[in-house]
């Protein structure tokens, strides 16, 4: 994949409903990708993705990442015990929860904390958190998927000509970026700074970033 914007997105942001569709599909499996990561840890195939340099640049080179976060090189294993340690393992010391809740003020009423608000939404929208129903709501990783299935049923609506459909869709995606998004530039920021692992660093510094950007139209 090629290092510029063009990778990720068309070079007219304000094209027609195919063209935004694309966009729209192309940052969905964006999305998908980390929200799986995070909640189902490395895999083979993730591994070769993030070994891969020109990849890599083609973030870099879209704005999805601000700059190579470098690291270390690290086998799968290596990758593997890191992500266990800094997102699996409660040490008060080097842990960085991927929780909502652990990144944001607690709110007053006990109704609004992040998972019972995502968890809500969730069901509103038909969201299925299968396989990682386990994982709490407002895991970072249910929040990536989760507008990855919102920003894929946007790009349906366009493609059949539904542009009240997709303005609808669209304002869920807006919506819930705006409330539930701000707290992925401090993990991302956190969980870099704790990794060594490039693999790792990689990711985090994807996720701080995706935050701004769920909207290419």
């Amino acid at each position: 994949m090629a290092a510029r914007q063009g990778a990720w997105m068309t070079e007219d942001r304000h094209g027609n409903d195919q063209q935004r569709a694309g966009d729209l599909r192309r940052l969905a499996d964006l999305f998908e990708l980390a929200g799986t990561y995070f909640l189902a840890g490395p895999s083979e195939a993730v591994d070769r993705l993030l070994a891969d340099e020109e990849w890599v640049a083609s973030l870099v080179g879209a704005g999805l990442l601000e700059k190579d976060p470098g690291g270390k090189a690290a086998t799968p294993d290596e990758h593997a015990r890191e992500f266990e340690a800094l997102l699996r393992i409660p040490d008060r010391e080097r842990a960085v929860p991927p929780q909502e809740a652990a990144h944001v003020p607690k709110p007053d009423e006990p109704e609004r904390t992040p998972v019972l608000v995502c968890r809500s939404l969730y069901e509103r929208a038909g969201y299925e958190a299968a396989p990682y129903a386990d994982l709490p709501a407002d895991h970072v990783g249910h929040q990536l998927r989760f507008l990855a299935a919102l920003m894929r049923k946007e790009a349906d609506c366009l493609e059949r000509g539904d542009d009240a459909a997709a303005a609808n869709v669209r304002g869920w995606v807006v919506g819930f970026a705006g409330d539930h998004t701000s707290w992925w530039e401090t993990f991302g920021a956190k969980l870099a700074e704790r990794a060594a692992t490039r693999p790792l660093r990689v990711m985090a510094a994807l996720v701080g970033r995706l935050g701004s950007v769920p909207d290419p139209a």
